[in-house]
């Protein structure tokens, strides 16, 4: 039995300095909504903000040519929502709305508001909720943020745009002091690579606070680094579906805006290739394949698992060897991973090596659920505070002060848990 056809509103367009932009995506989405599950209704904002509908609204927006469109409005009664036509002096109902799909982009669209304004109507709708949205348009905000929750980021600096039209040049020294160049300048609030700049001088720095600020009340000053340009999308709520990693490759010294929309599409990979050193077998590769060999291991006796204990009794006579160092890094691991900016960990790690050993010695035997939970959870603390990263990361003189927190905060849990046990 067929099911009834979903009513969805697509709005696109906006007043924001992204509004173009909005009309390539929505035909991009509009090109793959299935016409056997939805009722498409195409809802367009103008830069002037009305809400226009009507057949081929897509079309006649991107056609500059809106002369046939009617005026319309978004309202909620007996709890439901419906898309409304202005007739005189009078709202007509055209249909009601069972979810809403917005494709705008950068302010008014990507930042909470019309998020807002559908959850006060009560409607269904695609997309990141008022807070999400809001918080992560807002890229000194979003920094904050990512740097509470123990996530490096680079070094930044906010200011308004009064500062800069009327105390520019101390501006550029602040920002200067930021970092060396390049510094990218960047409107705190848009998207899409619009009014972003990457300054590798004074004059250039001049000039990209100028433009910036011609977009935004607040605009990002940050230390500019050779990076690479990885996308990964996310799908869902409580069970989210996650994509491979992909990587842009923008002909210009950035993706900028000419790069994503101006110049076809650009190149890309997918999926992405990472060292597998760095990121695979590490990470997701190696558990996933110790999983896979003990799901195999059960209930088959042609093999047997054993520890390096239960081997070596077995063996009637043992052969000693000292092993070579590593010859893994600059002249041997010991160079790396062992010096005198990252030696003080060791004695932390052998500190907890040794209390995680006595209790789960003391409580090998424990049927206390809560007790084997805090036990696995003390294991799981003290194998991220061993992680060679963190060594590795002071060693290189990156994101040092991140390396050291957190082996602080997992070997500091580790304690804790310790003394609650």
């Amino acid at each position: 039995m067929m099911q009834n056809k979903i009513n969805l509103g697509l709005v696109f367009g906006g007043r924001s300095g992204e509004h173009a932009v909005s009309l390539r995506s929505s035909r991009s989405v509009r090109s793959v909504l299935d016409p056997a599950r939805y009722n498409v209704f195409e809802i367009g904002i103008t830069l002037e903000g009305k809400w226009l509908s009507g057949e081929n609204a897509l079309s006649a927006f991107e056609n500059s040519d809106t002369g046939s469109l009617q005026a319309v409005n978004l309202l909620s009664s007996d709890g439901k929502v419906g898309l409304y036509r202005h007739q005189g002096d009078k709202l007509q109902l055209i249909t009601e709305l069972d979810v809403i799909f917005p494709v705008l982009h950068g302010t008014f669209g990507e930042d909470g508001t019309i998020q807002g304004l559908f959850e006060i109507l009560n409607v269904a709708y695609v997309g990141a909720g008022v807070l999400a949205s809001a918080a992560c348009m807002d890229k000194a905000v979003c920094k904050d943020l990512a740097q509470s929750a123990g996530i490096p980021v680079l070094p930044y600096r906010v200011f308004s745009r009064s500062q800069i039209t009327d105390y520019l040049e101390e501006v550029i020294t602040l920002s200067e002091a930021v970092s060396a160049y390049p510094l990218f300048v960047k409107p705190a609030n848009l998207g899409s690579s619009v009014g972003i700049s990457k300054a590798g001088r004074r004059e250039e720095l001049r000039a990209a606070l100028l433009k910036a600020a011609r977009f935004d009340r607040r605009v990002l000053v940050e230390r500019g680094i050779d990076a690479r340009e990885i996308e990964i999308s996310v799908l869902g709520n409580d069970n989210p579906l996650v994509s491979v990693p992909g990587e842009i490759v923008p002909e210009d010294v950035f993706y900028t805006y000419k790069d994503k929309y101006l110049s076809g599409d650009p190149e890309t990979i997918i999926p992405a290739p990472f060292d597998a050193e760095l990121f695979g077998h590490w990470w997701y590769e190696g558990p996933l394949f110790i999983e896979e060999l003990f799901r195999e291991l059960d209930g088959d006796n042609t093999v047997v698992p054993s520890t390096p204990p239960e081997v070596i009794k077995s063996m009637e006579q043992a052969q000693v060897v000292t092993p070579n160092i590593s010859t893994w890094g600059a002249n041997g691991y010991n160079e790396v991973w062992l010096n005198g900016r990252n030696d003080w960990i060791y004695r932390h790690l052998d500190e907890g090596s040794k209390r995680m050993i006595e209790l789960a010695r003391k409580y090998e035997r424990t049927d206390k659920r809560l007790k084997i939970r805090a036990l696995n959870q003390m294991a799981r603390e003290l194998l991220l505070a061993q992680s060679s990263d963190w060594a590795f990361i002071i060693t290189t003189n990156t994101t040092v002060e991140y390396a050291v927190n957190r082996t602080k905060t997992h070997i500091d849990r580790l304690l804790s848990l310790y003394s609650e046990i």
